[in-house]
Formats: C-alpha cells, sequence, structure tokens
C-alpha cells in the first residue's frame, strides 16, 4: 500500500470515530454488570490513598495510559501534540498511534522527538503493526520506532478483524507469533502487545507471555 493510501486510511479512522451514525452500539464493555461492595469500615485516613504506581520504571499518579489513538494523518500532528501535553499534566503513560507511515516514508506526522520534550517524565510507548513482522519489518524498524520518540517501550498491535474488513487490509498473519518471539529476544524495551478494539483473549494472551511479551493491553470495547 503507497503512502497516499495509508493516508487516507488513517484519516478515514479519525472520521469514523467522529461521526455518531457509526458508533458501536450493540456491544457492551460489561461494566454495567459489575457492583462495588462497600465498605463502611474502612480503617484509614481517606488523604493517605495513594495511587501511583511505576510503569517502565517511571512514576504515575495513577495506574492509568492513553492507549494508541491515530499516527499518519496529517491532523494525527495536532491530536498527539494534545494527548503528550495531557499525558505530562496528568501524570500518565501515553502510547503513540501507529508508526508504520513514518517508519516507511519518513513524512513522521508530529511522530518525532518533541513528544518526548512535551512529556519528558511519563512513560512513552512507540507502535506499529504486527502484521508488519511477516512483511519485512524487523528488530532494525523497531529500534527506529523506539527511537523516533524517545520511548520506554514499543507496542506491537494486533487487528487480525479490523484489517480483514477494511479496503487493503494485511490478510496474511502467519508467522506473526514467532516474529513477536524473536523481536522479544532481541529489544532492548519492553515489548508490549494490544488490540485495537476487538480484545484479547486469555488463550491468545497466554502465548504472547510465553513468547517475551511484557504487557498486554487487552483494548476491546469499552477496554475490556
Amino acid at each position: 500500500m503507497n503512502k497516499d493510501s495509508l493516508a487516507k486510511r488513517k484519516k478515514d479512522h479519525l472520521d469514523i470515530v467522529l461521526d455518531p451514525r457509526r458508533a458501536c452500539s450493540s456491544v457492551e464493555s460489561g461494566f454495567a454488570a459489575l457492583t462495588f461492595e462497600h465498605c463502611a469500615l474502612p480503617e484509614l485516613r481517606l488523604d493517605e490513598v495513594n495511587l501511583q504506581s511505576v510503569l517502565f520504571g517511571r512514576t504515575l499518579t495513577a495506574p492509568l495510559l492513553i492507549s494508541s489513538m491515530t499516527g499518519g494523518a496529517a491532523r494525527a500532528t495536532q491530536i498527539n501534540r494534545h494527548l503528550a501535553e495531557a499525558a505530562e499534566m496528568l501524570g500518565i503513560a501515553l502510547a503513540v498511534g501507529s508508526q508504520r507511515i513514518a517508519l516507511e516514508t519518513g513524512a513522521d506526522q508530529g511522530l518525532t522527538r518533541q513528544l518526548r520534550q512535551l512529556a519528558p517524565s511519563v512513560p512513552l510507548l512507540a507502535n506499529f503493526g504486527a502484521a508488519q513482522l511477516v512483511t519485512g519489518y524487523g528488530l532494525d524498524e523497531a529500534q527506529r520506532a523506539v527511537e523516533m520518540v524517545q520511548a520506554d517501550a514499543l507496542i506491537i498491535h494486533l487487528n487480525p478483524l479490523q484489517e480483514a474488513v477494511q479496503l487493503g487490509g494485511d490478510r496474511n498473519w502467519r508467522g506473526v507469533l514467532n516474529a513477536i518471539e524473536a523481536l522479544a529476544l532481541r529489544l532492548p524495551v519492553p515489548l508490549v502487545a494490544k488490540e485495537v478494539g476487538a480484545g484479547i483473549s486469555a488463550a491468545v494472551a497466554r502465548r504472547l507471555l510465553d513468547a517475551g511479551v511484557s504487557v498486554i493491553d487487552v483494548a476491546g470495547s469499552g477496554g475490556t
């Protein structure tokens, strides 16, 4: 797929999520079925509650991640800048959108070290698609993606359902798991696997962990 086609696809993704007529209304996150048990005798001072956690050696104010939103489209530059500023202000982690266009064409669309300058203290995660690992991507592209934004880790996003239904999508997923395992062995930063909306099952999660993946972002509908 050429640069213009990839850029149009990224633009279409933004248009789709901004169109309320295309919102997913039939799939629920499952949170509605959960009820928290109230503790009427907490035996603590509420001002002592501390949500701080550590991710990739950096401290978060709370265990929250702005998961990969967009990359590649021209207007993604401003979106990612704002997300980086928000992540730094709130003290939470940020994962950038796909860096495929930047890696293949040099058109970074804001996915540069400037994001690290905007978010110097929080975890920053680089990102490209797992399907690219069987079409020529390897350690070199992974390291370039990490260096491009001075990331603390690299996300490999798994999106076979999305690729199956979108025009010009990647259809070959044979060998992806072996490629992930090979990359995890050599990459000097942690490798993260994430979905893009369809979720990751327990069985697939176990296979990813066995392959050397450090973190899994389930990324299903509503985050579940």
